[in-house]
């Protein structure tokens, strides 16, 4: 089938995407190829971790109603859905509209950082050093290296890449040809970070500013991610659920040692809502500064250029999840755009709601109440400890995690921010459970607006050589194991203990430290047996280490 898929994309791509495949993001352990409108391609030898095949295709779903009407469109390579174009809405033709990339090991003021401007004349992000609201990468002092009072790109990673589509692509051109372009444009960033001491380097990040470039109001919109994710090369072997408490969904394989993959959501859309984030004091709606009372504050995270806070609104927090595979009578691949719709609300594809008891591709286990369960997360127990709602068959499945519903405004944008994680282990469990704690370890990342890696807006990598977290002694323990490790410098040292699931048990150290080794006892009598996580934060490092308690 995948195959056949490959054949199809392939004869429907010749003119139209075929040149856009522009580049690849290989850092560290990964290796992404990226395309200039959206979307990773279907291309050999696809995305790799350690050499290792995880992912078909990526890519997202777009969907919202104006003036009540809905529309649908998306960029997901292995299903033939190719809506976009390179270039902002109606400058399609436009030659500078590239794969723009910039690292940090690129020399200051040199031509990555020349070819920027091209880059910020539609509509990337810079640094502004002077503050003069043009970007002019000069290196005013003369002294050869970059100062903070000097504009440079807006860095996001190691590797960077930056590019700009829109939904330009003709109806009679689409797979879902009863819907038009809608003037959606949007600019993505891609970027990575090179050996962070194991807390990024397993991943890489999407950020999808989305605009709304028409005269129209839009509502009940979803943002979707895409992903064929195929572990080791295989195309029916894996297996797939959804972590609520992380906002991800992952896949994984039971018969053999293979990555596994989560994709988590780290940033949302930004919300004014009356009566919830804002008091509307005048009544129009609107949140009005100096007049409304604000009850709530949303963040915008930039990287160097900060978190911005936008008062008397909210990041949404509401999403779900979903799979598709095939030819599925209720889960197929979607063949109309209400198909689609419907899987973004975690549908079947006629609009029905799934019944966790009665899903003939899942099962409960463990005891677990499958009339509590939330259906609008597809497979949301714990394989594990084989506990809750879980996937029973090996599918060539695609994901979906669908966040909305927002709105946006006529000619006005929002952002969404995606991480791609990978673990792997010496079985399929430590595999999934690796590539778990990667994943909160890279949420903490985001919250901390990606300044474990970075020191003000300079920009130096933090040098993370002599940290150490040893293996706890003795392993397996009961209940009584010692965890020691070394400082070379001063600062603020955590080491917390987490289960399986990611929840915080015990926090061990919490204060300020001299440089040095040490050690600290923990004591899990009032815990069950199984497998924990314990880490080390300090000066942006992070660290981590499994053990395991006997009773």
């Amino acid at each position: 089938m995948k195959f056949i898929y490959s054949l199809i994309l392939a004869l429907f791509c010749v003119n139209l995407c075929h040149s856009q495949i522009n580049s690849t993001l290989n850092v560290n352990r990964i290796s992404i190829p990226l395309d200039k409108a959206g979307g990773i391609p279907r291309v050999s030898p696809g995305g790799l971790y350690d050499s290792v095949y995880f992912l078909f295709s990526g890519g997202f779903a777009f969907s919202g109603k104006e003036n009540g009407t809905l529309f649908v469109n998306g960029q997901m390579p292995s299903m033939r859905d190719i809506d976009y174009l390179p270039g902002r809405a109606g400058d399609t033709l436009n030659p500078k509209n590239i794969l723009y990339s910039v690292s940090t090991s690129d020399s200051a003021f040199g031509s990555s950082w020349l070819k920027w401007k091209d880059a910020v004349e539609l509509g990337a992000d810079y640094y502004d050093g002077n503050n003069d609201g043009i970007y002019n990468p000069v290196d005013l002092n003369g002294n050869g290296i970059w100062d903070p009072n000097e504009d440079k790109p807006l860095i996001m990673g190691d590797k960077t890449f930056w590019c700009v589509y829109n939904d330009g692509v003709k109806s009679s051109q689409r797979v879902y040809s009863d819907m038009a372009p809608k003037g959606v444009e949007i600019r993505q960033t891609t970027f990575a970070y090179n050996n962070a001491n194991n807390c990024a380097d397993n991943a890489f990040f999407i950020k999808y500013n989305i605009k709304n470039t028409s005269d129209n109001n839009w509502d009940s919109c979803y943002f979707s991610n895409f992903s064929d994710v195929d572990l080791g090369a295989s195309q029916t072997s894996e297996l797939v659920g959804t972590n609520i408490g992380l906002k991800s969904v992952y896949a994984y394989r039971e018969e053999s040692i293979a990555p596994t993959c989560f994709i988590t959501s780290l940033q949302s859309p930004v919300q004014y809502i009356p009566g919830v984030t804002f008091t509307d004091i005048n009544g129009n709606g609107i949140y009005d500064a100096g007049i409304d009372t604000p009850l709530d504050t949303a963040s915008n995270y930039n990287g160097i250029n900060g978190i911005q806070s936008i008062v008397g609104a909210v990041n949404i927090n509401d999403f779900n999840t979903l799979l598709f595979m095939g030819a599925d009578p209720d889960l197929g691949d979607p063949s109309t755009s209400a198909q689609l719709r419907y899987f973004q609300l975690s549908k079947l594809n006629r609009g029905q709601n799934i019944n966790p008891c009665d899903f003939r591709i899942g099962t409960v286990n463990g005891g677990a109440d499958c009339n509590t369960i939330d259906p609008r997360y597809i497979f949301s127990g714990d394989p594990v400890s084989n506990y809750g709602w879980l996937e029973v068959h090996n599918y060539d499945s695609r994901q979906l995690l669908n966040i909305g519903p927002f709105s946006l405004k006529a000619h006005e944008s929002n952002n969404i921010i995606f991480a791609y994680v990978l673990g792997i282990g010496n079985t399929w469990q430590m595999s999934l459970l690796t590539a778990k704690d990667n994943t909160r370890l890279i949420r903490e990342v985001f919250n901390n607006n990606f300044t474990n890696f970075y020191t003000g807006v300079n920009s130096n990598k933090i040098t993370v050589n002599n940290y150490k977290l040893e293996q706890n002694f003795p392993n397996p323990f009961n209940p009584v194991t010692t965890i020691n490790y070394q400082l070379p410098k001063s600062g603020e040292v955590t080491i917390r203990v987490y289960d399986i699931l990611g929840n915080e048990v015990k926090t061990l150290v919490n204060e300020n430290k001299q440089a040095g080794s040490y050690s600290v006892n923990f004591n899990a009598s009032k815990l069950s047996s199984g497998v924990y996580i314990y880490r080390l934060t300090s000066s942006g490092i992070c660290i981590s280490q499994k053990m395991l308690l006997l009773k």
